[in-house]
Protein backbone atom coordinates (compact mmCIF):
# COMPACT_ATOMS: atom_id res chain seq x y z
CA UNK A 1 0.00 0.00 0.00
CA UNK A 2 1.10 3.35 -0.99
CA UNK A 3 0.77 6.57 0.46
CA UNK A 4 0.61 8.97 -3.01
CA UNK A 5 -0.12 12.00 -1.46
CA UNK A 6 -1.12 14.15 2.28
CA UNK A 7 -1.81 17.52 2.55
CA UNK A 8 -3.06 19.22 6.07
CA UNK A 9 -4.41 22.49 6.96
CA UNK A 10 -4.01 24.22 10.29
CA UNK A 11 -5.85 27.52 10.96
CA UNK A 12 -3.89 31.05 11.09
CA UNK A 13 -0.44 28.66 10.71
CA UNK A 14 1.59 27.91 7.90
CA UNK A 15 0.06 29.54 4.66
CA UNK A 16 -2.84 28.53 3.51
CA UNK A 17 -4.06 28.13 6.93
CA UNK A 18 -4.09 31.82 7.84
CA UNK A 19 -7.33 33.09 6.61
CA UNK A 20 -9.33 30.01 8.46
CA UNK A 21 -8.61 31.10 11.92
CA UNK A 22 -5.79 32.48 14.36
CA UNK A 23 -3.86 31.19 16.90
CA UNK A 24 -4.80 31.72 20.79
CA UNK A 25 -1.95 32.37 23.19
CA UNK A 26 -2.56 29.23 25.98
CA UNK A 27 -2.42 32.63 28.52
CA UNK A 28 -4.93 34.19 27.29
CA UNK A 29 -7.63 31.16 27.58
CA UNK A 30 -6.43 30.85 30.98
CA UNK A 31 -7.03 33.89 31.61
CA UNK A 32 -10.78 33.97 30.82
CA UNK A 33 -11.58 30.69 32.36
CA UNK A 34 -8.83 31.25 35.37
CA UNK A 35 -10.55 33.28 38.19
CA UNK A 36 -11.14 36.64 36.55
CA UNK A 37 -11.20 38.52 39.57
CA UNK A 38 -7.36 40.44 39.74
CA UNK A 39 -7.95 40.91 43.73
CA UNK A 40 -8.99 37.11 44.55
CA UNK A 41 -5.88 35.46 46.31
CA UNK A 42 -6.20 32.28 44.29
CA UNK A 43 -5.91 33.63 41.06
CA UNK A 44 -4.99 31.30 38.28
CA UNK A 45 -1.61 31.63 36.88
CA UNK A 46 -1.71 31.75 33.44
CA UNK A 47 1.73 30.88 32.48
CA UNK A 48 0.89 27.22 33.83
CA UNK A 49 0.60 25.60 30.30
CA UNK A 50 2.57 27.65 29.06
CA UNK A 51 5.59 26.59 31.41
CA UNK A 52 4.96 23.62 32.83
CA UNK A 53 3.45 21.78 29.73
CA UNK A 54 5.59 23.97 26.65
CA UNK A 55 2.25 24.60 24.38
CA UNK A 56 2.22 28.53 24.01
CA UNK A 57 -1.09 28.89 21.45
CA UNK A 58 -3.78 26.58 20.10
CA UNK A 59 -4.91 26.83 16.51
CA UNK A 60 -8.69 27.73 16.10
CA UNK A 61 -10.87 28.20 13.72
CA UNK A 62 -12.44 31.93 13.46
CA UNK A 63 -15.79 29.64 13.81
CA UNK A 64 -14.65 28.26 17.45
CA UNK A 65 -13.20 31.20 18.65
CA UNK A 66 -16.10 33.53 17.66
CA UNK A 67 -18.18 30.97 20.02
CA UNK A 68 -15.58 31.29 22.87
CA UNK A 69 -15.91 35.16 22.99
CA UNK A 70 -19.32 34.57 23.05
CA UNK A 71 -19.20 32.35 26.11
CA UNK A 72 -16.79 34.86 27.80
CA UNK A 73 -19.38 37.62 26.43
CA UNK A 74 -21.92 35.79 28.88
CA UNK A 75 -20.00 35.24 31.87
CA UNK A 76 -22.41 36.12 34.20
CA UNK A 77 -25.60 35.33 32.18
CA UNK A 78 -25.44 31.53 31.41
CA UNK A 79 -25.30 28.62 33.69
CA UNK A 80 -22.96 25.62 32.87
CA UNK A 81 -26.02 24.11 31.48
CA UNK A 82 -26.64 26.97 29.13
CA UNK A 83 -23.50 27.57 27.85
CA UNK A 84 -23.32 23.48 27.03
CA UNK A 85 -26.34 23.71 25.11
CA UNK A 86 -24.57 26.65 23.21
CA UNK A 87 -21.98 25.14 22.46
CA UNK A 88 -23.44 21.87 20.91
CA UNK A 89 -25.30 23.73 18.41
CA UNK A 90 -22.88 25.44 16.73
CA UNK A 91 -21.19 24.03 13.23
CA UNK A 92 -17.64 24.31 12.59
CA UNK A 93 -18.35 25.50 9.08
CA UNK A 94 -14.67 27.19 8.62
CA UNK A 95 -12.81 23.52 9.20
CA UNK A 96 -15.01 21.84 6.68
CA UNK A 97 -13.86 24.78 4.25
CA UNK A 98 -10.11 23.86 5.37
CA UNK A 99 -10.75 20.48 4.95
CA UNK A 100 -11.94 21.24 0.67
CA UNK A 101 -8.91 22.92 0.75
CA UNK A 102 -6.88 19.73 1.79
CA UNK A 103 -8.68 17.63 -0.55
CA UNK A 104 -7.86 19.91 -3.52
CA UNK A 105 -4.12 19.86 -2.69
CA UNK A 106 -3.86 16.34 -2.77
CA UNK A 107 -5.59 15.95 -6.07
CA UNK A 108 -3.62 18.94 -7.14
CA UNK A 109 -0.59 17.12 -6.36
CA UNK A 110 -2.09 13.87 -8.26
CA UNK A 111 -2.54 16.00 -10.95
CA UNK A 112 -5.85 14.02 -11.77
CA UNK A 113 -8.09 16.85 -10.27
CA UNK A 114 -9.21 17.50 -13.89
CA UNK A 115 -10.69 14.30 -15.82
CA UNK A 116 -12.38 14.06 -18.98
CA UNK A 117 -15.66 14.18 -16.72
CA UNK A 118 -14.82 16.46 -14.23
CA UNK A 119 -14.57 14.32 -11.11
CA UNK A 120 -11.92 11.95 -9.76
CA UNK A 121 -13.29 8.80 -8.63
CA UNK A 122 -12.78 7.28 -5.20
CA UNK A 123 -13.45 3.70 -4.25
CA UNK A 124 -13.69 4.62 -0.65
CA UNK A 125 -13.69 8.01 1.86
CA UNK A 126 -12.55 7.11 5.47
CA UNK A 127 -13.01 10.08 7.92
CA UNK A 128 -11.68 10.34 10.96
CA UNK A 129 -13.23 12.23 13.86
CA UNK A 130 -12.54 12.56 17.63
CA UNK A 131 -16.43 14.15 18.40
CA UNK A 132 -19.18 12.84 16.13
CA UNK A 133 -21.73 15.59 15.33
CA UNK A 134 -25.33 15.39 13.51
CA UNK A 135 -24.34 17.36 10.26
CA UNK A 136 -20.81 14.85 9.93
CA UNK A 137 -22.02 12.92 6.73
CA UNK A 138 -23.84 15.63 4.99
CA UNK A 139 -20.73 18.21 5.76
CA UNK A 140 -18.34 15.65 3.99
CA UNK A 141 -20.43 15.21 0.66
CA UNK A 142 -20.43 18.67 -0.03
CA UNK A 143 -16.74 18.84 0.51
CA UNK A 144 -16.54 15.67 -1.80
CA UNK A 145 -19.41 17.80 -4.28
CA UNK A 146 -17.08 21.01 -4.00
CA UNK A 147 -13.67 19.20 -5.13
CA UNK A 148 -15.03 17.69 -7.34
CA UNK A 149 -14.81 14.14 -6.35
CA UNK A 150 -17.29 11.37 -6.84
CA UNK A 151 -17.48 7.95 -4.88
CA UNK A 152 -18.31 4.91 -7.03
CA UNK A 153 -22.15 3.54 -6.35
CA UNK A 154 -20.65 0.56 -4.86
CA UNK A 155 -19.28 2.18 -1.35
CA UNK A 156 -20.42 4.55 1.22
CA UNK A 157 -18.41 6.87 3.13
CA UNK A 158 -17.00 5.36 6.57
CA UNK A 159 -16.89 7.11 9.61
CA UNK A 160 -14.44 6.15 12.26
CA UNK A 161 -14.62 8.34 15.41
CA UNK A 162 -10.98 7.55 17.30
CA UNK A 163 -8.51 9.96 18.13
CA UNK A 164 -4.43 9.95 18.45
CA UNK A 165 -4.12 6.45 16.51
CA UNK A 166 -6.91 6.64 14.13
CA UNK A 167 -4.42 6.85 11.02
CA UNK A 168 -3.20 3.77 11.90
CA UNK A 169 -6.59 2.18 12.40
CA UNK A 170 -7.52 3.98 8.61
CA UNK A 171 -4.19 2.74 7.19
CA UNK A 172 -4.95 -0.90 8.46
CA UNK A 173 -8.62 -0.73 7.02
CA UNK A 174 -7.69 0.68 3.78
CA UNK A 175 -5.25 -2.22 3.10
CA UNK A 176 -7.73 -4.46 3.15
CA UNK A 177 -10.36 -2.33 1.39
CA UNK A 178 -7.82 -2.53 -1.71
CA UNK A 179 -7.11 -6.15 -1.68
CA UNK A 180 -11.09 -6.87 -1.99
CA UNK A 181 -11.15 -3.55 -4.92
CA UNK A 182 -11.89 -5.04 -7.83
CA UNK A 183 -10.86 -1.88 -9.41
CA UNK A 184 -7.66 -1.33 -11.01
CA UNK A 185 -5.64 1.32 -9.52
CA UNK A 186 -8.00 2.23 -7.13
CA UNK A 187 -7.56 5.22 -4.29
CA UNK A 188 -8.91 5.93 -1.07
CA UNK A 189 -9.07 9.57 0.42
CA UNK A 190 -8.41 9.14 4.18
CA UNK A 191 -9.65 12.96 5.82
CA UNK A 192 -9.54 13.95 9.87
CA UNK A 193 -10.66 16.79 11.77
CA UNK A 194 -10.00 17.59 15.10
CA UNK A 195 -12.81 20.12 15.74
CA UNK A 196 -12.93 21.48 18.93
CA UNK A 197 -16.11 23.83 19.12
CA UNK A 198 -18.12 21.73 20.71
CA UNK A 199 -16.03 21.32 23.85
CA UNK A 200 -16.02 25.32 24.01
CA UNK A 201 -18.37 24.98 26.78
CA UNK A 202 -15.67 23.58 29.29
CA UNK A 203 -13.88 27.19 28.61
CA UNK A 204 -16.48 29.54 30.13
CA UNK A 205 -15.30 31.52 32.60
CA UNK A 206 -14.21 30.54 36.32
CA UNK A 207 -14.13 26.61 34.84
CA UNK A 208 -9.70 26.66 35.96
CA UNK A 209 -8.69 25.67 39.08
CA UNK A 210 -5.89 23.71 40.31
CA UNK A 211 -8.18 20.69 42.08
CA UNK A 212 -10.16 20.09 38.88
CA UNK A 213 -7.43 20.28 35.87
CA UNK A 214 -8.99 17.05 34.64
CA UNK A 215 -12.04 18.56 33.51
CA UNK A 216 -10.17 21.59 31.34
CA UNK A 217 -6.80 20.82 30.23
CA UNK A 218 -8.27 18.99 27.51
CA UNK A 219 -9.75 21.97 25.80
CA UNK A 220 -7.12 24.31 26.43
CA UNK A 221 -4.47 22.53 24.81
CA UNK A 222 -6.17 21.10 21.91
CA UNK A 223 -5.81 22.87 18.50
CA UNK A 224 -7.78 22.50 15.52
CA UNK A 225 -6.25 21.07 12.45
CA UNK A 226 -7.65 18.92 9.05
CA UNK A 227 -6.04 16.48 6.82
CA UNK A 228 -5.96 14.42 3.76
CA UNK A 229 -4.98 11.42 2.11
CA UNK A 230 -4.84 9.53 -0.85
CA UNK A 231 -3.51 6.17 -0.68
CA UNK A 232 -3.36 3.10 -3.32
CA UNK A 233 -2.25 -0.51 -4.06
CA UNK A 234 -0.32 0.76 -7.15
CA UNK A 235 2.63 3.03 -7.46
CA UNK A 236 1.96 6.02 -9.55
CA UNK A 237 1.99 6.08 -13.30
CA UNK A 238 1.77 8.88 -15.99
CA UNK A 239 -0.30 10.96 -13.74
CA UNK A 240 2.50 12.15 -11.44
CA UNK A 241 5.55 14.00 -13.97
CA UNK A 242 9.30 12.70 -12.79
CA UNK A 243 9.96 16.17 -11.79
CA UNK A 244 7.77 16.06 -8.91
CA UNK A 245 9.90 13.55 -7.06
CA UNK A 246 9.06 10.03 -5.61
CA UNK A 247 5.72 8.98 -6.72
CA UNK A 248 4.35 8.16 -2.78
CA UNK A 249 5.52 6.69 0.43
CA UNK A 250 5.07 2.66 0.84
CA UNK A 251 3.92 0.97 3.54
CA UNK A 252 6.67 -1.27 5.07
CA UNK A 253 4.94 -2.27 8.33
CA UNK A 254 2.22 -1.26 9.93
CA UNK A 255 1.20 -2.27 13.43
CA UNK A 256 -1.60 -1.26 16.25
CA UNK A 257 -1.87 -3.13 19.20
CA UNK A 258 -3.67 -2.26 22.74
CA UNK A 259 -1.28 -1.03 25.25
CA UNK A 260 -3.67 -0.99 28.24
CA UNK A 261 -7.12 -2.06 29.47
CA UNK A 262 -7.88 1.36 30.49
CA UNK A 263 -9.15 5.02 29.58
CA UNK A 264 -6.86 8.44 29.84
CA UNK A 265 -9.49 10.46 28.91
CA UNK A 266 -13.29 9.73 28.36
CA UNK A 267 -16.47 12.16 28.31
CA UNK A 268 -18.38 12.22 31.11
CA UNK A 269 -22.01 13.57 32.23
CA UNK A 270 -22.58 15.91 35.42
CA UNK A 271 -25.98 15.63 36.35
CA UNK A 272 -25.37 18.83 38.45
CA UNK A 273 -24.29 20.68 36.21
CA UNK A 274 -26.32 19.04 33.15
CA UNK A 275 -23.17 18.96 31.14
CA UNK A 276 -20.71 16.56 29.23
CA UNK A 277 -17.00 17.55 29.40
CA UNK A 278 -13.85 15.23 28.32
CA UNK A 279 -12.28 13.82 31.83
CA UNK A 280 -8.56 13.24 31.45
CA UNK A 281 -6.31 11.73 34.08
CA UNK A 282 -3.93 14.57 33.19
CA UNK A 283 -0.83 13.19 35.99
CA UNK A 284 -1.05 9.81 34.63
CA UNK A 285 -1.21 10.75 30.72
CA UNK A 286 2.52 11.47 30.64
CA UNK A 287 3.66 8.04 31.74
CA UNK A 288 1.65 6.64 29.62
CA UNK A 289 2.29 8.47 26.72
CA UNK A 290 6.07 7.51 27.34
CA UNK A 291 5.09 3.59 27.87
CA UNK A 292 3.63 2.92 24.43
CA UNK A 293 6.04 5.41 21.98
CA UNK A 294 9.22 3.88 23.72
CA UNK A 295 7.77 0.62 22.86
CA UNK A 296 6.11 1.44 19.55
CA UNK A 297 9.41 3.46 18.67
CA UNK A 298 11.91 1.13 19.22
CA UNK A 299 10.05 -1.55 17.35
CA UNK A 300 9.70 0.90 14.23
CA UNK A 301 13.14 1.54 14.25
CA UNK A 302 14.72 -2.53 14.54
CA UNK A 303 12.46 -2.81 11.21
CA UNK A 304 13.63 0.55 9.29
CA UNK A 305 17.19 -0.65 9.83
CA UNK A 306 18.08 1.55 12.47
CA UNK A 307 18.43 5.28 13.05
CA UNK A 308 21.11 5.44 10.64
CA UNK A 309 18.45 4.31 7.95
CA UNK A 310 15.92 6.93 8.80
CA UNK A 311 15.27 10.37 7.63
CA UNK A 312 12.93 11.61 9.82
CA UNK A 313 11.12 10.00 13.17
CA UNK A 314 7.25 11.48 13.83
CA UNK A 315 6.22 10.62 17.44
CA UNK A 316 2.61 11.74 18.12
CA UNK A 317 2.46 15.25 19.69
CA UNK A 318 1.51 15.62 23.19
CA UNK A 319 3.47 18.16 24.12
CA UNK A 320 7.00 19.45 24.06
CA UNK A 321 8.44 17.95 27.08
CA UNK A 322 6.99 14.13 26.41
CA UNK A 323 8.58 14.52 22.62
CA UNK A 324 12.26 15.78 24.45
CA UNK A 325 12.01 13.27 27.01
CA UNK A 326 11.41 10.19 24.41
CA UNK A 327 14.24 11.63 22.13
CA UNK A 328 16.67 11.75 24.61
CA UNK A 329 16.00 8.53 26.24
CA UNK A 330 15.97 6.67 22.63
CA UNK A 331 19.38 8.64 22.18
CA UNK A 332 17.44 10.48 18.57
CA UNK A 333 18.65 14.18 17.98
CA UNK A 334 16.25 16.40 18.39
CA UNK A 335 16.81 17.57 14.86
CA UNK A 336 15.05 14.20 13.23
CA UNK A 337 11.81 14.68 15.13
CA UNK A 338 9.53 17.53 13.64
CA UNK A 339 7.60 19.41 16.05
CA UNK A 340 4.81 22.21 15.80
CA UNK A 341 2.80 21.50 19.18
CA UNK A 342 4.14 24.22 20.94
CA UNK A 343 2.81 26.76 18.97
CA UNK A 344 -0.68 25.35 17.33
CA UNK A 345 -1.42 22.63 20.31
CA UNK A 346 -2.10 19.05 20.57
CA UNK A 347 -4.38 17.68 17.33
CA UNK A 348 -5.08 14.72 18.32
CA UNK A 349 -5.33 12.09 14.87
CA UNK A 350 -4.16 15.30 12.79
CA UNK A 351 -0.99 14.64 13.92
CA UNK A 352 0.50 12.02 12.39
CA UNK A 353 -0.90 13.88 9.34
CA UNK A 354 0.02 17.27 9.46
CA UNK A 355 4.07 15.39 10.78
CA UNK A 356 4.04 13.35 7.57
CA UNK A 357 2.98 16.10 5.49
CA UNK A 358 6.07 18.41 6.93
CA UNK A 359 8.02 15.51 6.48
CA UNK A 360 7.27 14.83 2.86
CA UNK A 361 7.32 18.63 1.86
CA UNK A 362 11.04 18.73 3.36
CA UNK A 363 12.19 15.00 1.95
CA UNK A 364 11.16 16.61 -1.61
CA UNK A 365 12.56 20.26 -1.25
CA UNK A 366 16.32 18.08 -0.19
CA UNK A 367 16.14 15.96 -3.52
CA UNK A 368 15.19 18.64 -5.45
CA UNK A 369 18.06 20.41 -4.35
CA UNK A 370 20.44 17.34 -5.12
CA UNK A 371 21.43 16.72 -1.41
CA UNK A 372 21.35 12.39 -0.29
CA UNK A 373 18.82 12.08 2.21
CA UNK A 374 17.71 8.59 3.93
CA UNK A 375 14.95 7.13 2.19
CA UNK A 376 12.91 5.69 5.51
CA UNK A 377 10.75 7.58 7.57
CA UNK A 378 8.66 6.01 10.77
CA UNK A 379 5.87 7.39 12.87
CA UNK A 380 5.33 5.93 16.49
CA UNK A 381 1.41 7.27 18.11
CA UNK A 382 0.14 6.32 21.12
CA UNK A 383 -3.82 7.54 22.05
CA UNK A 384 -7.57 6.72 23.70
CA UNK A 385 -9.40 4.48 21.02
CA UNK A 386 -12.32 2.52 21.86
CA UNK A 387 -12.24 3.50 25.57
CA UNK A 388 -8.59 1.35 25.91
CA UNK A 389 -5.06 2.77 24.96
CA UNK A 390 -3.55 1.95 21.59
CA UNK A 391 -0.17 2.30 20.69
CA UNK A 392 1.45 1.41 17.02
CA UNK A 393 3.79 2.71 14.13
CA UNK A 394 4.17 2.64 10.42
CA UNK A 395 7.29 2.48 8.69
CA UNK A 396 7.83 3.96 5.26
CA UNK A 397 10.38 3.90 2.44
CA UNK A 398 10.05 7.05 -0.35
CA UNK A 399 9.52 5.36 -4.26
Amino acid sequence: MIIKTISSIVPGYRGNGKPFGALVPTDTILKHIGNADEQALDIFDTAFIREKIGIHHVALTSDTIECMKVLWDHRSDWTPAQAFAFSQHQFNRVLYDMLAVAIDDCLDQMKQKHTPDGTMHISHHIHLTGIMHPFIEDALFRVREKSGIRLTQTCNTIVIQQGCTSLLTALRLSEALLKGNIVPGAHILITAENNMISNTHTLAPGKAKRENINEWIYSSIFGEAVAACLVSDQQAGDDVPESSGPSGWEVTALRENVLLEDWRLKYVYSAERADTYMHVRAREVPDTYYLGITKALAAAVQLSGGLDHIFRICLHESNPGLLIRVADGAGIPHEMIPSTCAEIGTLAGVSSFLLLDIVNREFLRLRAEGKEVDDKVVMASVGEGYSKMLSGYVCLTAL
